[in-house]
Protein backbone atom coordinates (compact mmCIF):
# COMPACT_ATOMS: atom_id res chain seq x y z
CA UNK A 1 0.00 0.00 0.00
CA UNK A 2 1.40 3.34 -1.14
CA UNK A 3 1.78 5.77 1.61
CA UNK A 4 1.80 9.68 1.18
CA UNK A 5 5.28 11.56 1.71
CA UNK A 6 5.63 12.88 5.39
CA UNK A 7 6.50 16.63 5.39
CA UNK A 8 10.70 16.90 6.15
CA UNK A 9 10.71 18.38 9.39
CA UNK A 10 13.90 19.35 9.54
CA UNK A 11 15.14 22.94 9.98
CA UNK A 12 16.26 24.57 6.70
CA UNK A 13 19.03 25.66 6.16
CA UNK A 14 18.98 29.68 7.10
CA UNK A 15 21.80 32.38 5.62
CA UNK A 16 23.20 34.15 7.86
CA UNK A 17 21.40 37.80 6.72
CA UNK A 18 18.04 35.13 7.74
CA UNK A 19 19.15 34.55 10.97
CA UNK A 20 20.09 37.87 12.14
CA UNK A 21 16.70 39.02 11.19
CA UNK A 22 14.65 36.39 13.13
CA UNK A 23 17.55 37.35 16.23
CA UNK A 24 16.55 40.85 15.57
CA UNK A 25 12.32 40.23 15.24
CA UNK A 26 12.83 38.42 18.81
CA UNK A 27 14.78 41.21 20.40
CA UNK A 28 12.68 44.05 19.63
CA UNK A 29 10.20 44.98 17.07
CA UNK A 30 10.95 45.98 13.29
CA UNK A 31 10.51 49.52 13.71
CA UNK A 32 12.36 49.56 17.02
CA UNK A 33 15.55 51.24 16.52
CA UNK A 34 18.18 53.55 17.76
CA UNK A 35 19.96 55.43 15.07
CA UNK A 36 22.74 56.90 17.75
CA UNK A 37 26.04 55.45 16.68
CA UNK A 38 24.02 53.06 14.23
CA UNK A 39 25.29 52.24 10.64
CA UNK A 40 22.25 53.09 8.10
CA UNK A 41 21.50 52.06 4.75
CA UNK A 42 18.76 54.55 3.37
CA UNK A 43 16.71 53.25 0.80
CA UNK A 44 14.05 55.77 -1.18
CA UNK A 45 11.30 54.70 -3.76
CA UNK A 46 9.68 57.64 -5.55
CA UNK A 47 7.48 58.27 -8.52
CA UNK A 48 8.63 59.33 -11.66
CA UNK A 49 7.21 62.10 -11.36
CA UNK A 50 9.03 63.38 -8.14
CA UNK A 51 11.94 65.46 -9.26
CA UNK A 52 13.56 66.69 -6.08
CA UNK A 53 14.32 62.99 -5.07
CA UNK A 54 17.94 63.46 -4.54
CA UNK A 55 17.26 66.30 -2.64
CA UNK A 56 14.61 64.55 0.09
CA UNK A 57 17.41 61.74 -0.13
CA UNK A 58 20.36 63.95 1.12
CA UNK A 59 17.78 65.77 3.61
CA UNK A 60 16.94 62.61 5.37
CA UNK A 61 21.10 61.89 5.62
CA UNK A 62 21.68 64.92 7.04
CA UNK A 63 19.30 64.45 9.54
CA UNK A 64 20.04 60.98 10.57
CA UNK A 65 23.83 62.14 11.00
CA UNK A 66 22.34 64.83 13.25
CA UNK A 67 20.88 62.32 15.50
CA UNK A 68 24.77 60.34 15.20
CA UNK A 69 24.10 57.55 12.67
CA UNK A 70 26.60 57.25 9.96
CA UNK A 71 25.31 56.34 6.70
CA UNK A 72 26.94 53.01 4.68
CA UNK A 73 24.81 53.21 1.85
CA UNK A 74 21.75 54.45 -0.42
CA UNK A 75 18.88 52.45 -2.48
CA UNK A 76 17.04 54.40 -4.48
CA UNK A 77 13.95 52.95 -6.82
CA UNK A 78 12.30 55.29 -9.04
CA UNK A 79 8.67 53.88 -10.81
CA UNK A 80 8.36 55.31 -14.56
CA UNK A 81 5.32 55.82 -16.82
CA UNK A 82 6.32 51.84 -18.62
CA UNK A 83 5.90 50.14 -15.72
CA UNK A 84 2.31 49.65 -15.70
CA UNK A 85 1.50 53.63 -16.88
CA UNK A 86 1.50 56.91 -15.61
CA UNK A 87 -1.51 55.95 -13.29
CA UNK A 88 0.02 53.55 -11.24
CA UNK A 89 3.60 55.52 -11.04
CA UNK A 90 2.38 56.30 -7.30
CA UNK A 91 2.06 52.56 -6.53
CA UNK A 92 4.56 50.45 -4.73
CA UNK A 93 5.70 47.89 -7.02
CA UNK A 94 4.29 45.15 -4.32
CA UNK A 95 2.30 45.40 -1.59
CA UNK A 96 4.88 43.17 0.38
CA UNK A 97 8.18 44.39 -0.34
CA UNK A 98 7.29 47.96 -1.78
CA UNK A 99 10.02 47.69 -4.20
CA UNK A 100 11.16 45.25 -6.84
CA UNK A 101 12.57 41.68 -5.66
CA UNK A 102 15.57 42.58 -7.93
CA UNK A 103 16.21 45.80 -5.82
CA UNK A 104 15.53 43.77 -2.73
CA UNK A 105 18.29 42.08 -2.65
CA UNK A 106 19.99 44.59 -4.31
CA UNK A 107 19.48 46.41 -0.45
CA UNK A 108 19.84 43.21 1.36
CA UNK A 109 23.65 42.79 -0.14
CA UNK A 110 24.50 45.87 0.04
CA UNK A 111 23.09 45.94 4.54
CA UNK A 112 24.53 42.39 4.18
CA UNK A 113 27.87 44.03 3.01
CA UNK A 114 28.52 46.98 5.23
CA UNK A 115 27.13 44.92 8.49
CA UNK A 116 23.91 47.65 8.65
CA UNK A 117 21.89 47.87 11.61
CA UNK A 118 18.95 48.95 10.21
CA UNK A 119 17.52 50.19 7.08
CA UNK A 120 15.93 53.35 6.65
CA UNK A 121 12.97 54.48 4.22
CA UNK A 122 12.27 57.60 2.99
CA UNK A 123 8.79 56.68 2.91
CA UNK A 124 6.20 54.93 4.47
CA UNK A 125 5.74 51.69 5.04
CA UNK A 126 2.98 48.71 6.68
CA UNK A 127 2.93 46.90 9.36
CA UNK A 128 3.21 43.88 7.10
CA UNK A 129 6.19 45.63 4.40
CA UNK A 130 8.25 46.06 7.89
CA UNK A 131 8.28 42.62 8.86
CA UNK A 132 8.73 41.44 5.36
CA UNK A 133 11.82 43.31 4.32
CA UNK A 134 13.13 43.24 7.73
CA UNK A 135 13.24 39.41 7.40
CA UNK A 136 14.54 40.29 3.73
CA UNK A 137 16.81 42.49 4.45
CA UNK A 138 18.59 40.99 7.84
CA UNK A 139 18.54 44.25 9.62
CA UNK A 140 15.29 46.15 11.04
CA UNK A 141 13.64 48.19 8.52
CA UNK A 142 11.79 51.39 9.71
CA UNK A 143 10.89 54.90 8.09
CA UNK A 144 12.83 57.97 8.57
CA UNK A 145 9.74 59.05 10.77
CA UNK A 146 9.93 56.04 12.86
CA UNK A 147 13.78 56.50 13.33
CA UNK A 148 13.76 60.20 14.13
CA UNK A 149 11.21 59.26 16.81
CA UNK A 150 13.09 57.58 18.79
CA UNK A 151 15.99 59.45 18.32
CA UNK A 152 17.00 62.47 20.09
CA UNK A 153 18.75 64.86 18.40
CA UNK A 154 22.27 66.03 19.58
CA UNK A 155 23.25 69.56 21.12
CA UNK A 156 25.54 71.13 18.30
CA UNK A 157 28.54 72.73 20.53
CA UNK A 158 27.90 76.41 20.93
CA UNK A 159 31.08 78.46 21.07
CA UNK A 160 33.90 78.30 24.06
CA UNK A 161 32.84 80.50 26.81
CA UNK A 162 36.25 83.30 27.36
CA UNK A 163 36.89 82.96 31.11
CA UNK A 164 39.01 85.94 32.70
CA UNK A 165 42.04 84.71 33.49
CA UNK A 166 43.25 84.55 37.14
CA UNK A 167 45.35 87.13 38.18
CA UNK A 168 49.46 85.98 38.98
CA UNK A 169 50.69 86.87 42.41
CA UNK A 170 53.32 88.69 40.91
CA UNK A 171 50.48 90.93 38.94
CA UNK A 172 48.83 91.83 42.42
CA UNK A 173 49.40 95.01 43.68
CA UNK A 174 50.58 95.93 46.97
CA UNK A 175 48.18 97.52 49.61
CA UNK A 176 49.03 100.74 51.09
CA UNK A 177 50.35 100.20 54.60
CA UNK A 178 47.79 101.90 57.20
CA UNK A 179 49.07 104.10 60.14
CA UNK A 180 50.94 101.90 62.42
CA UNK A 181 49.06 101.89 65.95
CA UNK A 182 50.78 103.18 68.92
CA UNK A 183 52.46 100.65 71.28
CA UNK A 184 51.57 100.40 74.73
CA UNK A 185 53.84 101.41 76.60
CA UNK A 186 54.84 100.99 80.88
CA UNK A 187 54.54 104.03 82.86
CA UNK A 188 57.89 104.20 83.75
CA UNK A 189 58.75 104.57 80.05
CA UNK A 190 56.39 107.93 79.84
CA UNK A 191 58.61 110.72 79.15
CA UNK A 192 57.95 114.07 81.13
CA UNK A 193 60.24 117.45 81.77
CA UNK A 194 63.93 117.08 82.32
CA UNK A 195 65.39 118.63 85.21
CA UNK A 196 68.12 119.98 86.31
CA UNK A 197 70.10 117.87 89.04
CA UNK A 198 69.83 119.89 92.42
CA UNK A 199 73.01 121.16 93.91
Amino acid sequence: MHQARRRDRRPAHRTAAEARARAVQHQAPAWAVEVEGADVVIVGYFSGRKKDWAALMDTAARTLEERGARIVGRIVQRRGVSAGGARKMALPYSSRTLLTYGKVREAATLCERTNADAAVFVGCLTQRQRHVLTRMLGCPAVTLTDALTSATPRPRPGPPSRSRPEPSPSSEKPRRAGPTPPSPTSPDSEAGPLRSPEP
